[in-house]
């Protein structure tokens, strides 16, 4: 579980998300950004998710409506979304 824990603290640490809690559940998204892969989808329950105690973190490009989606999201649940086109 050592390494397990140095990935998930990079992880936060490249998406500027450095103090989320251990227990908190996070959602990694590696994808092309299009209707096509279902982010309409998750477009759909960006209410509820952000009620959640999760933390997403996004690494993509593709449709510009996407791409703004995730910092959209980001402000949804308090800055506990990040997203990037390169790590």
């Amino acid at each position: 579980m050592k390494g397990k824990a140095k990935c998930r603290a990079d992880l936060l640490h490249a998406f500027g998300l450095e103090k989320v809690e251990d227990a908190r559940p996070v959602i990694g998204i590696v994808s092309r950004f299009a209707t096509q892969k279902g982010f309409d989808l998750v477009q759909q329950i960006a209410g509820p998710l952000s009620d959640r105690e999760v933390v997403v973190v996004a690494l993509g490009t593709g449709e510009p409506v996407y791409e703004k989606f995730f910092p959209r999201l980001g402000f949804l649940a308090q800055g506990e979304c990040g997203r990037t086109d390169s790590v």
